[in-house]
């Protein structure tokens, strides 16, 4: 597609190398306000050290943590999915750099401005719907003790398990998310900075701190929606559109129990569980923090009114 536009914009002299004028402008001007976006990050530690003895005041379940054991794994674990993943990246940047098959362009001019701004949501949908689907394929049965199991081990999980993930299911979910990059013409700066926002938030999602998205971010969940991802295990498959799952039906019911044995997203009615089951269930709603919620209120705490009008009689 494009491939005339293309060759031009590849190939010839130095100005391959050099990012669009507007793009570094932007970059420019917006720099202070990029920085203090990330500086959230550093704030993990301000809460995980600093204010560990008051966890009830910012953390999505503030009486459990992960044990030193399974802290370590996750760093350790990580670390290496990274490398693998960084590597994989270094190699398809070398191809492309190198004159190897891409849709990738760096003059704006080359597919017009209409066309830059189209595809930032164009490329954000896209890896957002994939990966709702790559995370949802991994909770069936077989792939999910073989692969995505080891994900979560981490229930109350950190900003390092973000990587903490099966190499084989790292490199699928990336392989599948720069598909762009040779399908549609993809301008750098687009799908450079939609990786980066896809990276922040799935840094905020595993830090286990109650973060609320901004008010210009209505698309976005709260950084309690994927921590009871990791707490109840299939439900919450979203990341970064958590509308995918009120689309498909995957999306945590008040009046449904969710355990690592109920697979498919659906979980089970409150009259269809055991007894054990659902006063582990309530249990772990007890344990969740109500200020991870928006109004400070636990949206799935059931009343003992509600639970008897669910407890349908058994024929």
């Amino acid at each position: 597609m494009g491939n005339h536009k293309k060759k031009r914009s590849q190939n010839g002299n130095l100005n391959r190398w050099i990012p669009d004028p507007m793009a570094v402008t932007w970059t420019e001007k917006y720099s202070d306000t990029i920085n203090n976006f990330w500086k959230i990050l550093p704030s993990t530690w301000y809460f995980y050290v600093r204010r560990r003895d008051r966890a009830e005041e910012w953390k999505c379940q503030p009486k459990k943590w992960l044990s030193p054991e399974l802290e370590r794994h996750e760093i350790i674990l990580g670390s290496l999915t990274l490398f693998l993943n960084a590597s994989t990246s270094a190699l398809l940047a070398c191809y492309i750099a190198n004159g190897g098959y891409s849709t990738v362009y760096y003059n704006v001019a080359d597919y017009g401005w209409l066309w830059f701004f189209l595809q930032w949501p164009v490329i954000f949908i896209y890896q957002d719907y994939v990966t709702y689907w790559m995370h949802r394929i991994y909770h069936t049965p077989f792939l999910y003790r073989n692969f995505h199991k080891l994900h979560h081990k981490y229930k109350q999980p950190t900003a390092f398990s973000v990587t903490a993930i099966h190499p084989v299911e790292a490199l699928h979910i990336q392989l599948m998310d720069i598909l762009p990059l040779f399908i549609i013409p993809t301008h750098w700066f687009p799908f450079y900075v939609v990786a980066l926002y896809t990276y922040y938030h799935g840094i905020i999602d595993h830090s286990g701190v109650n973060f609320k998205a901004y008010w210009w971010q209505p698309w976005q969940p709260d950084a309690i929606f994927h921590d009871n991802h990791h707490q109840y295990f299939h439900v919450n498959f979203a990341f970064n559109i958590d509308y995918w799952d009120k689309l498909h039906g995957t999306y945590r019911r008040k009046d449904r129990v969710y355990t690592e044995d109920i697979f498919y997203g659906k979980g089970k009615r409150i009259d269809e569980v055991s007894a054990e089951e659902l006063k582990a269930d309530l249990k772990e709603r007890e344990s969740e923090n109500p200020l991870a919620y928006r109004d400070n209120k636990m949206e799935f705490k059931l009343s003992n009114r509600e639970l008897k009008a669910m407890k349908r009689p058994k024929k």
